[in-house]
């Protein structure tokens, strides 16, 4: 008997690319184009698996699957092609808007301790923008940070509260990214710092009373009366206050740093104690009864 070998036809079913601008949603499926088809024939339905929200190029990522295919009658004839699949690429661009930041370095001020102290790190604001939506990173090799251990002096040698040790940051310190916005640029960038501030110290020294007995009055002593010296540092004292005489004086004193003390990193006020000598108490006197006569009253003739 004769026969007849109808072969199948091939077909193919291609996503469309698609591109599309960050909006926050969703987005995938595109289309489809049908290659191949009979004289006919109709693809009438595809799935397409696939989708991102967030900006970037996803190749392949939209997968044509399952058609569905019908002849002018409606009746399904799938079964008549070899169906090849490709699938398509999206691509979600950022946004354009200008995005701006700012930077800031860690800015911070620390009692003076004896040692080297420090402050790293930096914040950062967005304008038209969430702050998550930019990241700002160091440049390879750059670090924000600012180190110091003595308190800053101006000029005439005493503490300035203007002075710090900087972090020295430039926009050049920086990257700035963004995975929506493809304009994100610095808009300025505020240094960061570390400033040491002096401790607050108080001296006395001594006071003492006596009672006049000719000899010198001293005190040879000068105390903390407010804030502390850090370990290892301090002060010698030399007291030179004295009172012999009765009446009160102040209990006078200088200073010298010790070995490793400077002075700068400290605000000292000098306080001074009273030397003060009394009149000694006098001894009681016995009390005397006089009997007195009156020896010129002349006689009456």
């Amino acid at each position: 008997d004769g026969w007849l070998l109808i072969n199948k036809k091939e077909l193919t079913i291609k996503a469309n690319d698609n591109t599309v601008d960050y909006d926050g949603k969703p987005h995938g499926e595109y289309g489809y184009v049908a290659t191949g088809l009979a004289t006919g024939d109709n693809v009438t339905n595809v799935t397409i698996s696939g989708s991102q929200t967030n900006p970037g190029t996803y190749q392949n990522l939209l997968v044509p699957s399952e058609a569905v295919i019908k002849n002018a009658k409606g009746d399904d004839v799938k079964n008549n092609y070899i169906i090849t699949y490709t699938p398509g690429t999206l691509v979600i661009n950022k946004l354009t808007n200008a995005i701006t930041v700012t930077i800031t370095g860690k800015q911070e001020t620390k009692d003076y301790n004896g040692q080297t102290q420090t402050v790293t790190g930096f914040d950062y604001t967005v304008e038209d923008a969430e702050h998550d939506d930019v990241t700002v990173t160091l440049k390879t090799g750059k670090e924000a940070k600012a180190s110091g251990k003595d308190v800053l002096v101006g000029t005439d040698g005493t503490y300035d509260a203007t002075r710090t040790y900087p972090m020295n940051l430039t926009a050049d310190d920086f990257n700035v990214s963004s995975t929506k916005y493809s304009n994100v640029t610095i808009k300025e960038v505020n240094d960061g710092w570390l400033k040491i501030t002096p401790i607050a110290i108080t001296l006395k020294s001594g006071s003492d009373t006596k009672t006049y007995d000719g000899a010198a009055l001293t005190k040879k002593e000068v105390t903390v009366t407010s804030g502390s010296f850090v370990p290892g540092e301090g002060l010698d004292y030399n007291v030179t206050g004295s009172q012999t005489e009765v009446g009160t004086s102040k209990n006078t004193y200088t200073y010298t740093p010790r070995t490793g003390t400077t002075l700068t990193n400290y605000t000292i006020t000098e306080e001074e104690g009273n030397l003060t000598v009394t009149l000694p108490d006098l001894p009681a006197l016995p009390n005397v009864t006089v009997d007195c006569v009156n020896t010129e009253v002349q006689a009456h003739t």
